[in-house]
């Protein structure tokens, strides 16, 4: 690895090293202090690159741009986080939409994994899948899909191969295909009685 220095004007804690071989900042007890907190380290680390973000997103890299502001993204990785795409995790906004922009883009790009973090996110409509994009949470008690449409199925796909789930929590209404199935279910019931009062009459009815 060779040394090479951040850009000096976006340097704003004097007390970190510039370079590799700045050993006595290295050494220093506030280098050791800032890896201590792995998210004081990322703020670190994006102060120096330039970028304005403080929020390190998970299954994301840091990456440089034109601009020389660094961002994050995951366009490298065919990993598509939907908080990347406007997804709200706390659960209060709609974030139908940014799944839906999460898909459409791995299925643009070259498929991968559509990422869902640790929080909640409501949907209120149906999204799409697409072939040989997998949905993967951070955790199946930590992250959760909340439909609150009445309507419509939360997935939706026509000849899928290749989709697979990783924990994530899927809760709401039973919707769409769910209450077709109880429907006919009940259908079948009714039947399955019908039947059997028109056998247990003709069993009554005498015969001559």
């Amino acid at each position: 690895m060779s040394s090479s220095n951040f850009p000096g004007a976006l340097d704003t804690t004097t007390n970190l090293p510039d370079n590799i071989t700045d050993s006595s900042k290295l050494n220093s007890p506030d280098h050791a202090n800032l890896h201590n907190t792995l998210s004081d380290a990322v703020i670190a680390v994006e102060t120096k690159l330039g970028t304005g973000a403080t929020t390190p997103i998970l299954g994301s890299v840091l990456i440089g741009t034109a601009s020389g502001v660094s961002e994050w993204s995951n366009a490298y990785l065919n990993n598509y986080n939907i908080i990347l795409y406007g997804a709200d995790p706390t659960g209060t906004n709609d974030s139908t939409s940014a799944i839906r922009a999460a898909q459409n883009a791995a299925s643009n790009g070259d498929g991968g994994v559509v990422f869902y973090p640790i929080g909640t996110f409501k949907v209120t409509g149906s999204i799409t899948l697409y072939s040989g994009i997998a949905q993967q949470g951070a955790s199946n008690q930590g992250t959760s899909i909340n439909m609150t449409g009445t309507s419509e199925d939360l997935f939706i796909g026509t000849d899928l191969s290749g989709v697979q789930f990783y924990d994530i929590f899927l809760q709401g209404p039973n919707t769409g295909l769910a209450v077709e199935l109880i429907l006919a279910g009940l259908v079948l019931v009714m039947y399955l009685i019908w039947t059997f009062v028109i056998l247990l009459l003709s069993s009554l009815v005498p015969t001559e």
